[in-house]
Parts: C-alpha cells; sequence; structure tokens
C-alpha cells in the first residue's frame, strides 16, 4: 500500500512538472527551432501556443484574446528570430495563419528578456531583426496583380479581423518599445512607409490589402517623426508627392466650376481625392472604411506632418534613398537610415 502511495505522488508529482510553463517553454523552444528546415507545421504550431496562452472560461467558454496579456509559455528571442525568419521566406501564408502570426507577436511583445544588464522588452529584439519589417512589408504588399492605378481596379482586402490583429500588433511595438529604441523603431517605420510608396512598392502599384494599408497609415500618424534623419524625410516627401499627383491624374475627370454657380457642393466638385472627407457621413463605400482616396488622404496628412520638422534637428547633411539598379521588382533596395 505505501508503495502504492508513493508511486501515485510520484507520477502526480511528474504531471505537475510536465504542465509546468517551464517545461512547455522547453517543449516550444524545441518546436520552434524545427520551423526553419520546415519540420513543423507554422499555422498549427501557432495556434497551439496561443490558445494555450489565452484566457478561457470567462465568456460561455469562449477563448478571449487580449493582446496586453504577458505569455504564461514564454518563448527565447531565439525562438522568436526563427518565427520572423520563416514568415519572411515563406512564399505564400494563408490569411488565417496571418492573424495567428501578429497574436503570437502581440503577446510576445508584452515578454521581458533577461540579460546580464538586467530585463529587456522583447520588442528590442524585434526590431532588431530585418525580418520582421520584412514580414509586415510581406503582408501589405499581398498578391494581387492589377495594375497600378487603374480607375476599375478591384482591390483586395483581408477583412476586419486580420486588419484589427495587425493594428493590435504594430500597437504592442510602439508601447513596449523601450525609450532607447523607440528612435530606431520609428525610423524603420518610414522606411518602410518608403518602400511601399516610392516606385515599385506596393502602394504606388496598387498591389496589396488596401484596408490593412489604411489601418497601416493609421498607425503611423500616431507617431511623431520629430527626431527622423531629415533626409529620409525628404526622401519619403518625395515618393508620396509623386504617388499621389499620378493618383489625381489618373482619375477620368477633374470638374472646375464657379463658387458662384447655384447647386455647387463639395460632392459635385469633388469626385476623387478628398470626396471621403467632404462628405462627411456619407464617406463610406462599397469597400467600407477604406479607398484608395483615404489611403491616398493619409499618406498627404504623414506629408503634413513631416514638413513640419526642423531642419537640422538630427542632422544637416541632406541626402536621398535611392533604388538598386537590379533590385526586386517589388523591393527598393540601397536605403540609408542612418545618420552621417
Amino acid at each position: 500500500m505505501q508503495r502504492l502511495e508513493l508511486g501515485l505522488e510520484t507520477q502526480a508529482e511528474l504531471k505537475l512538472k510536465v504542465t509546468s510553463p517551464e517545461m512547455l517553454s522547453q517543449c516550444y523552444e524545441h518546436l520552434f527551432r524545427q520551423l526553419v528546415p520546415n519540420r513543423i507545421n507554422l499555422d498549427a504550431l501557432l495556434q497551439l501556443w496561443v490558445t494555450l496562452n489565452c484566457d478561457s472560461g470567462h465568456d460561455g467558454g469562449q477563448i478571449t484574446f487580449d493582446p496586453t496579456r504577458t505569455p504564461l509559455i514564454p518563448l527565447s528571442e531565439t525562438a522568436v528570430a526563427n518565427l520572423l525568419n520563416v514568415v519572411a521566406l515563406t512564399p505564400s501564408i494563408q490569411l488565417s495563419t496571418w492573424v495567428l502570426v501578429f497574436q503570437t507577436l502581440s503577446l510576445l511583445a508584452n515578454q521581458k528578456v533577461s540579460t546580464p544588464s538586467g530585463d529587456k522588452s522583447m520588442v528590442v529584439s524585434m526590431i532588431a531583426d530585418s525580418n520582421l519589417i520584412s514580414a509586415i512589408k510581406k503582408f501589405l504588399s499581398g498578391t494581387s496583380e492589377h495594375g497600378p492605378l487603374a480607375s476599375a481596379v478591384q482591390y483586395t482586402q483581408v477583412g476586419p479581423s486580420a486588419t484589427k490583429f495587425f493594428y493590435e500588433f504594430l500597437m504592442r511595438l510602439l508601447i513596449r518599445c523601450s525609450p532607447d529604441s523607440l528612435g530606431h523603431l520609428h525610423e524603420l517605420m518610414l522606411k518602410l512607409v518608403y518602400t511601399l510608396t516610392a516606385e515599385r512598392g506596393a502602394i504606388h502599384c496598387g498591389l496589396g490589402p488596401l484596408d490593412a494599408q489604411c489601418k497601416f497609415m493609421d498607425v503611423i500618424l500616431e507617431i511623431s517623426f520629430e527626431q527622423v534623419d531629415i533626409s529620409n524625410a525628404i526622401s519619403v516627401i518625395e515618393s508620396i508627392s509623386t504617388l499621389v499627383d499620378q493618383h489625381l491624374m489618373s482619375q477620368e475627370r477633374v470638374t472646375c466650376r464657379s463658387s458662384s454657380e447655384n447647386s455647387i457642393n463639395a460632392r459635385s466638385c469633388f469626385g476623387g481625392l478628398f470626396a471621403s472627407l467632404l462628405r462627411g457621413g456619407d464617406s463610406k463605400t462599397a469597400m467600407g472604411d477604406s479607398s484608395r482616396d483615404l489611403l491616398m488622404c493619409s499618406l498627404l496628412k504623414l506629408v503634413n506632418s513631416l514638413i513640419q520638422i526642423k531642419l537640422g534637428s538630427r542632422n544637416n547633411q541632406v541626402t536621398t534613398l535611392t533604388h538598386d539598379a537590379v533590385s526586386d521588382p517589388h523591393t527598393p533596395t540601397n536605403i540609408s537610415l542612418s545618420n552621417r
């Protein structure tokens, strides 16, 4: 009888150790290391990890996702690097997998990492990894093959759920980033705007999910760019100005009418770029809140913010961001974001 009781106690202790967060973390560390050689299914791995880290039982038994929650099963910087590497290198990712990726990264952004000099935010490691911006760029670029600025183009959308989790992830980056690294994160975001709006970029060519791009610009407009490199700001202004000019020139018609005429209103005078802002309550289209015009207006708001940066606030030498002559079709390269 004593042996039986001892055996039961040993099994209970073993079960407790197996289900502990430390043991699960070790298991997931091993699984995330297998992502790079493609030995593990990314979708299944992330779905189980997110489920185990989410709260349940408080909403009719349904699992609820809280982006501000600290993961119960922490992961190392190596595991996060492997995840970003796989996402950046995978040619095609399903929308459901993108949702899991953003949920996973949102939770990991709340995690602290132990270092010899003390604890630091996981966001610091994320933004130091070049695959982070590559992954975000891939999501915003999409797979649409529509031509640039076609008047009748049907822009793709990823839907409210994916857009919501994408937005929450970007906000976690900004909120959890340490003050020492926040300037670098702002530079990376500005660089991404340039990549998307410059020639052969996704927004310039009319590619990618329009609703996600509009939500991305909502995040960008919440950032203060007072301390960014002035040369980078000038290059972004130039690329956006060229893009908006082409967008205006592609409109079907531009009508000039006298303000003294009767029955003149904003809708009849502005059928394009500023219609969504001037119409007020009826500005929604069949695409919902997202439209090409709304995206252009957000880009112009960014220009208005950038032109207020004081010249010489960070450096006095003005350079420009340039394309490599043999760069990827949708990836402008040779972009400098360093002080000179």
